[in-house]
């Protein structure tokens, strides 16, 4: 019988790998409707609601699912404190979102004066309503994600993606295809998974524990505590991974945002397959053997995951690299001047590998210690990004990316050997990588 927790990881690979499917549709559709200077924009767009919403979007809704998933481990808590999680996370949701949004709305006028960008200001008219319909379907989904049921948030995924996704094509059809109209569209399409989510939860959850009394300020206090130095841990990472295009954007104009978004895009496709994978599958194991104190198959698990990433990542390096230029020309025809930032980008997958360690270490109890790396090299990058990127643009950006993932990479496969005594080892035979994951896929 297939154990609820491989249940929950196939549902969060599906969930995953139709995510990132229907990230490049629309990033595909996009990139080849509009002309950079377009494009660019509604990813600077993104780039700074995403910003004002990542402490509900990450640590809220981390903090809810934790909650939720200690009360059903714990039948007297269940029976107090469930219905009490669920409805007060989505009031504090949608209060702290509401507050953000409106707090982006006065400061419209602003922003686009600091990004010398008029159009911001009508875009980001529309940003409380985006940042509330994101917010209150990342708690939806940390909710189920707390009952360990992820079908149902995939599904419901599924089917926003495939409506924002059809109503796209109806607006290339009727040529409305405007970046205010494919906003619109994508609040449209997350609401329905709200909508849905919500049905859910009250169907499969709630309609079972009304008696409950529901504690709106003691919750809260709990979830947002919780929640906090998630909050700032995510922020954080921003700033390592996403703060690019909104530096790219005050320095250099909308195109050059573009150019650098079609480059990054093709590089995290097989970084996100490969990763996607061993967080799903492997990282559950990795807590039970470090539970345990078994760390020689601890250092196995290791050997094998660093093994089973370099024998996909290299040949994968080597394969973009050649095809970068055909590649960029036949699907990105409009975006040349992406295919040397994907150049200077690749080594980085490389790199990369070393993430695994990411992975080791906060699925033990060494995660603050990845937090301090993160922190060091956003610091990094924020920093070097306002010295290259005024002066070499988009191909600035990318050559910060690689360093500052280089120094991370490097702390991290330090901490890794320090804390947990792991080491460095590969082996390349296929027969025994293929044993990999036909062995952790069975338990």
């Amino acid at each position: 019988m297939i154990s609820k927790i491989a249940r929950n990881s196939f549902w969060k690979i599906i969930q995953i790998i139709i995510s990132n499917i229907s990230i490049f549709v629309v990033f595909f559709i996009l990139s080849n409707t509009w002309d950079p200077d377009k494009y660019g924009l509604y990813l600077l767009f993104y780039s700074i609601t995403f910003f004002f919403m990542y402490f509900v979007v990450n640590g809220l809704s981390e903090s809810t699912s934790k909650y939720i998933a200690e009360s059903l481990s714990n039948k007297e808590i269940e029976k107090k404190e469930t219905r009490s999680l669920i409805i007060t996370s989505i009031i504090y949701s949608i209060i702290i979102s509401l507050i953000l949004g409106i707090v982006l709305f006065i400061l419209k006028d602003y922003i686009s004066k600091i990004f010398n960008r008029e159009e911001l200001t009508i875009l980001l008219k529309i940003a409380p309503a985006f940042i509330i319909i994101s917010c209150s379907s990342a708690i939806v989904e940390s909710i189920i994600k707390g009952y360990q049921n992820l079908k149902y948030s995939t599904l419901t995924f599924f089917i926003s993606r495939i409506i924002q996704i059809s109503l796209l094509l109806a607006l290339i059809k009727y040529q409305k295809l405007e970046i205010l109209n494919v906003l619109l569209i994508t609040i449209f399409g997350i609401l329905i998974s709200v909508i849905f989510g919500f049905i859910i939860i009250d169907y499969k959850y709630l309609r079972y524990i009304k008696e409950q009394k529901i504690y709106i300020i003691n919750t809260g206090k709990r979830i947002i505590k919780y929640a906090i130095p998630i909050s700032i841990t995510s922020v954080t990472y921003f700033l390592y991974t996403r703060i690019d295009i909104i530096i790219i954007g005050k320095y250099c104009d909308n195109a050059e945002v573009a150019y650098f978004n079609v480059a990054d895009k093709i590089f995290q496709m097989p970084f996100v397959v490969i990763f996607t994978f061993i967080s799903a599958v492997f990282a559950p194991v990795i807590t039970t053997y470090f539970i345990d104190g078994r760390k020689e198959k601890l250092q196995e698990l290791f050997t094998k995951i660093l093994s089973l990433s370099i024998i996909f990542v290299f040949p994968t390096t080597l394969l973009l690299f050649v095809l970068s230029d055909s590649l960029i020309e036949k699907l990105f025809p409009q975006y040349q001047a992406s295919i040397i930032l994907l150049k200077v980008l690749l080594p980085l997958l490389l790199i990369k590998i070393f993430s695994v360690c990411r992975t080791f270490l906060i699925a033990t109890k060494y995660a603050k210690y990845t937090t301090r790396i993160v922190l060091f090299g956003a610091a990094v990058n924020v920093i070097l990004d306002l010295i290259f990127i005024p002066f070499y643009g988009a191909l600035g950006a990318v050559i910060v990316t690689v360093f500052a993932q280089l120094v991370v990479a490097i702390f991290e496969i330090y901490y890794l050997r320090k804390k947990l005594g792991l080491k460095l080892k590969i082996n390349l035979n296929i027969k025994y990588i293929i044993g990999i994951i036909k062995s952790e896929l069975i338990k």
